[in-house]
């Protein structure tokens, strides 16, 4: 069984339609203790929201699978054998209210591939992923789907399930769904910087991922066929059709290189970049999102964020260096109205950026240590 993320953090967001700014919600999850809520002011700052820690699950082991806006949806176990979803209402200050729903996905098809290990709220904030694997050999893996209704009720829509003698590798990780919600990629391998394939799925009306046979056309490394690129990460991808995505040689460094690729109408994926105007990366990626207009693609790398600048299908090109010398930072997310978060794995802080298309500038009250740090998050506006 793979260990469960033991601090997750979640932030969600709403606009502010008298001010014009936005209101930002930082919940940090320590299992059995419950949910810390924090309010994010306009400069950055971070204060506790009254009634923090909230009595959320899991009890033992787990993480958050998402907000939107609505609901707060955390994943994992009270006991070591019953594990579930938990979907919570979130109040109008951001407070965590009452619980509203919690299913067991090993109740449902692809449970037999073993527990869970993951879980993931999709863009539109309407459905759940799970991740089931029989362990770290990946002999088994599971997709399942989840729909949170409009009142917060979580219903089991269907699976997806897999085994590495149909598929590639082991070690799969939950598929990163295309913005326009038509189609989804994950990496599977056996570990290592550049070692995996990607996977091909397409997604139905309702929700549903389905693996399918997919085609990529890489660009070509400078040592030739002999030495090809191999994905590093999950791609993030524009609100069209292009994913940015990080490739490295088999043979080789693990820093890597910044590619762009077209998906095209049945979900194959292609390059037109070449080694010579691939961006190249000083330190291995630790996570990298594109920001809601596909225009500015965050990456976490050596000791901070770098920003570079989205240009669809054509090379990515160089916006700002490494930014941040105290530590590394593993996780970023986007809101939706130009501010970057990052996590800094080190220091505990959380850093948050105002970005425009010339410029990048930490806020004024960022950053903010936050208690127990040591997780994972998300963000969500309205």
């Amino acid at each position: 069984m793979k260990t469960f993320r033991t601090f997750t953090l979640c932030l969600a967001a709403a606009l502010s339609m008298k001010s014009g700014l936005a209101q930002t919600y930082v919940y940090v999850l320590i299992p059995g203790t419950g949910t810390y809520a924090y309010d994010v002011s306009s400069d950055g700052k971070l204060a506790s929201i009254k009634g923090s820690p909230f009595p959320t699950a899991p009890q033992r082991a787990g993480g958050v699978a998402g907000t939107n806006g609505s609901f707060y949806v955390t994943y994992g176990d009270r006991v070591a054998t019953e594990e579930h979803l938990f979907s919570y209402e979130v109040l109008s200050n951001g407070a965590i209210g009452k619980l509203v729903s919690k299913i067991n996905p090993g109740l449902y098809s692809g449970s037999v591939c073993g527990p869970m290990s993951s879980a993931e709220l999709d863009h539109t904030g309407s459905f759940v992923y799970t991740l089931i694997q029989s362990g770290l050999d990946g002999e088994c893996n599971a997709f399942q789907t989840f729909q949170i209704s409009k009142t917060g009720e979580l219903t089991f829509k269907g699976s997806t399930n897999t085994d590495t003698t149909n598929w590639n590798g082991d070690n799969f990780s939950l598929p990163s769904v295309t913005r326009n919600e038509r189609f989804g990629y994950s990496l599977s391998g056996a570990g290592g910087s550049f070692c995996c394939e990607f996977n091909f799925f397409s997604r139905e009306s309702t929700g549903v991922l389905n693996l399918f046979d997919g085609s990529e056309t890489d660009p070509v490394s400078e040592s030739g066929p002999s030495n090809p690129y191999l994905p590093g990460s999950n791609p993030t991808s524009d609100s069209t059709n292009h994913l940015a995505i990080v490739l490295g040689v088999e043979f080789g460094p693990g820093s890597g290189q910044l590619a762009s690729y077209t998906v095209d109408s049945q979900g194959n994926i292609s390059s037109t970049n070449t080694w010579e105007n691939m961006p190249s990366l000083a330190s291995p990626v630790n996570d990298m999102k594109l920001d809601p207009t596909g225009k500015i693609l965050a990456v976490a790398t050596g000791t901070g964020v770098q920003f570079f600048h989205f240009n669809e299908a054509s090379p990515i090109t160089a916006f700002t260096g490494v930014i941040g010398t105290s530590g590394f930072v593993n996780e970023v997310a986007w809101d939706s109205h130009g501010h970057l978060y990052a996590q800094n794995g080190a220091s505990g802080r959380m850093h948050i950026y105002a970005v425009t298309s010339t410029s990048v500038k930490e806020m004024p009250g960022s950053p903010t240590v936050i208690e127990n740090n040591q997780g994972l998050f998300v963000v969500r506006s309205k």
